[in-house]
């Protein structure tokens, strides 16, 4: 699994899987999730990251700090189509992030 942070836009990006994206979808204003054309996701997209993370973290985090940050996520969960989360982790600090699995958001993007 990759894990991409761009300072610059402050966004982090996490690849679930190598299947190729077929749509993307906004699920909620910082957040989007790539998806197969069987609705799999296949990666996770955070605008605001460092925001959306502090958030998460419960304490500020640096935008420069983000690149030590790690990311699991259980892949059992995705096949079985169970609830998914994205684990991160930052130093000693963990936080988790639900992944919606109800995926009703207008297309962002189509590939």
């Amino acid at each position: 699994m990759a894990l991409n942070y761009d300072e610059k836009s402050d966004s982090l990006s996490v690849d679930l899987s190598s299947k190729k994206a077929h749509v993307s979808l906004e699920v909620s204003p910082r957040f989007i999730i790539d998806l197969t054309a069987s609705n799999q996701p296949t990666g996770i997209e955070l605008l605001d990251a460092s925001e959306v993370l502090s958030k998460l973290f419960g304490v500020k985090i640096k935008k420069s700090d983000l690149h030590k940050l790690h990311c699991k996520i259980n892949e059992q969960a995705i096949r079985r189509k169970e609830e998914l989360y994205a684990t991160f982790e930052l130093g000693n600090k963990t936080a988790r992030l639900l992944i919606p699995t109800n995926y009703q958001s207008p297309v962002v993007a189509s590939g």
